[in-house]
């Protein structure tokens, strides 16, 4: 009897401690996922123009918005540059700045640097590996708008449909400069739509930077492209305004602004102010 109450006891002694020793465990842990569940999370999507690879990073808004500070301090870099030497150190830690939150197309740092130095010395006379203009109107842009649409060749999206491992495969094992067909891009910055006599401009906002054979030229405030325009079937018309043809370079949206972010090289860049 004695041996059956000493371990009631011991049982009672025990469910006690677990009872209290659960109490204090639960406020932490309650409270870790109560910080983990209010931390907001964003999706941004980045892509090297011409692979077609769509690449999304969750992050959460601290981080979005350090990488946004960051491009807007990219502008006043841009604005205070003086020479090829200094834009070509400013591509350099944009590069590395996205790579650093994995916004590079799935890329490494390394391999998109291959790719910009390899391009450039490919459409260079020089034998500089910093960025320049050159005789043939291909330059550097860089730009953060509110309304940017990217258009890829026709080509492009009709091979889209068909299993191309081996084309990517190429294309990131050997480099551009090696391929035999151009996978760039045409950026429209702005758009107007018109529809049962009512219309909406949609204006770009932000800042475009060249630098090419004339010059560095930096746009800032509400931008249209003044390239040509192009109307796609819809209904209604939709125009949009095509300010950059022949992009090649990455690319990356940043909904908690709604702003498209890119960098890389095109044949020309022609824009104006609304």
């Amino acid at each position: 009897m004695e041996g059956k109450s000493a371990w009631l006891y011991k049982t009672f002694v025990v469910g006690v401690l677990v009872l209290f020793i659960g109490l204090g465990v639960q406020p932490a842990i309650a409270t870790i996922q109560s910080e983990d569940s209010d931390i907001e999370y964003v999706n941004i999507t980045s892509e090297f123009s011409g692979l077609r690879k769509k690449h999304t990073v969750k992050m959460t808004l601290k981080e979005a918005e350090e990488l946004d500070d960051f491009f807007e301090a990219i502008y006043e870099k841009l604005n205070n540059s003086g020479s090829d030497v200094e834009t070509s150190r400013i591509l350099d830690d944009s590069i590395k700045k996205l790579g650093k939150f994995d916004l590079l197309g799935g890329l490494s740092v390394k391999l998109v640097q291959r790719i910009f130095t390899y391009y450039d010395m490919m459409n260079s006379n020089t034998d500089s590996h910093h960025i320049s203009g050159n005789d043939n109107a291909n330059c550097f842009v860089m730009g953060r708008v509110t309304s940017a649409d990217f258009f890829s060749p026709l080509f492009l999206d009709m091979l889209s449909r068909y299993p191309k491992a081996f084309i990517l495969t190429f294309l990131i094992g050997f480099g551009f400069p090696f391929f035999p067909i151009r996978t760039d891009d045409s950026i429209a910055i702005s758009s107007y739509y018109e529809y049962a006599l009512q219309w909406k401009e949609t204006r770009a906002k932000g800042w475009i930077y060249k630098n090419d054979s004339e010059g560095s030229q930096l746009w800032h405030g509400e931008l249209k492209g003044n390239l040509y325009t192009r109307r796609l079937p819809s209904i209604g018309i939709k125009l949009y305004y095509i300010g950059i043809e022949g992009f090649l370079g990455i690319k990356t949206i940043f909904p908690a602004r709604f702003r498209h972010t890119f960098l890389g090289y095109a044949r020309i860049v022609d824009i104006e102010y609304w």
